[in-house]
């Protein structure tokens, strides 16, 4: 059977979603497909370079799901839902996005999302320095939130409700003379939401942008 990389990537992709991480192999991959193992290197040099077009797809699928209702949004807005989009498919494949999020793919999804995010700030009316800072800081805070929430997603889940008790566990019960504010604020920490937490950075973020853009206007 030919294999063309996009059915490589897609079964990948799948693999990965259903079976984690020891799924991406060249053996599994090509059983899975009915086709020689050999045939990957026909598309990729490694596993590095599948894992890499893998995170891109997920940057193309992420894109066109933000894409698809970003029409008519102002600046922010379209920053906001560009960076919930990925949030979310980040969370339909969490083993590729932990593995890839800190990754440079160099791919087409990675371009899109380069293109469009620099010709939004730029648009905004900030320098070409600070166009390039501001940037990085928002897609480097959405990959690396996105990337933590996927790479625990991924945990086995004995480990996954590990962490999640810690909070309670751990910091639930510390000394109050020596840990004051922690211990007053215990029960929140355990119930805090990382959707929450995503959404404040993310906000954040496009606040110091307004900023800056005001600074510069």
């Amino acid at each position: 059977m030919a294999l063309s990389a996009e059915a490589i990537v897609d079964c990948a992709l799948e693999l990965a979603r259903r079976e984690g991480s020891q799924a991406l192999t060249l053996r599994r991959i090509g059983k899975e497909l009915g086709a020689d193992p050999t045939a990957f290197y026909r598309h990729f040099r490694d596993k590095d370079e599948l894992v890499l077009a893998c995170m891109d797809k997920v940057l193309d699928i992420a894109f066109e799901r933000f894409a698809a209702d970003a029409t008519d949004l102002d600046w922010r807005a379209r920053l906001r839902a560009a960076a919930h989009a990925f949030y979310a498919v980040a969370e339909e494949f969490p083993t590729v996005t932990a593995l890839g999020f800190a990754r440079i793919t160099g791919g087409p999804g990675e371009r899109r999302w380069v293109e469009m995010v620099i010709a939004t700030l730029q648009a905004v009316g900030l320098p070409p320095d600070l166009t390039v800072l501001h940037y990085r800081a928002f897609v480097d805070a959405m990959l690396a939130l996105s990337g933590l929430r996927a790479t625990v997603h991924g945990l086995p889940t004995a480990l996954a409700e590990k962490d999640d008790a810690a909070w309670s566990r751990v910091y639930g019960a510390l000394p109050r003379n020596q840990f004051p504010a922690t211990r007053a604020h215990s029960e929140e920490l355990a119930r805090v939401e990382e959707r929450d937490v995503f959404a404040t950075v993310v906000d954040a973020v496009l606040t110091n942008i307004e900023v800056a853009a005001r600074a510069h206007g």
